[in-house]
């Protein structure tokens, strides 16, 4: 079966709900329950659980306690709760409008922990691999290349070693071609911080 970050792609790809990728990008234990056996009577999570709720939310914008019920039928009462009061704290930062306009939204990253510029990495990676349409992505790309500097100027180093594995991988291959074409400051940047790096 597919890993976490490989159904985080395909659900980006298959244009589920954005709420729910960020869930399961920051509670990967939620995306299939470990129960154990089904026995009809509870109802647990799993991939095609999360499709469903998808379909159910995706014109709402408030999640009330009828939603919550609904969603609970759909992948279980842990699950939906969890999911529930994700949604409620704000769910932490929307890469979308960071990638979209990097100068505005640059002050919500402060003093994000490591782990919350992992997975902003992350989404942004996935992004730019699932947008089809290129002048969205020059200017996705645009905004990553302030990003990156912004990385390097308050020397986010574990944030920026992260992204250039993700960079490095083979899972996004749109997202390289698009690096290189609309920013060689990005490269050479990496290049450099890989050869300046100690061992």
């Amino acid at each position: 079966s597919p890993t976490v970050n490989e159904w985080l792609l395909w659900a980006a790809e298959n244009k589920v709900d954005e709420r729910i990728i960020n869930f399961i990008e920051q509670n990967p234990d939620c995306l299939e329950s470990k129960t154990g056996e089904d026995t009809g009577l509870e109802k647990s999570a799993d991939r095609r659980s999360w499709q469903r709720v998808s379909e159910l939310i995706s014109n709402v914008t408030e999640f009330d306690k009828i939603l919550e019920k609904a969603v609970a039928g759909i992948v279980g009462i842990p699950a939906a709760l969890k999911f529930s009061n994700f949604l409620k704290s704000n769910y932490g930062l929307n890469v979308k409008e960071i990638i979209s306009n990097f100068a505005k939204h640059k002050t919500k990253l402060g003093k994000s922990p490591l782990h919350e510029l992992s997975l902003l990495n992350d989404g942004m990676f996935r992004l730019v691999e699932t947008e089809d349409d290129q002048e969205v992505v020059k200017k996705y790309v645009a905004n990553i290349e302030l990003y990156i500097k912004w990385l390097s100027e308050t020397k986010r180093t574990e944030a920026l070693a992260h992204w250039t594995t993700l960079y490095d991988s083979a899972t996004y291959p749109k997202t390289k071609v698009a690096v290189l074409t609309y920013s060689p400051y990005i490269f050479q940047h990496i290049v450099e911080f890989i050869n300046n790096i100690k061992l």
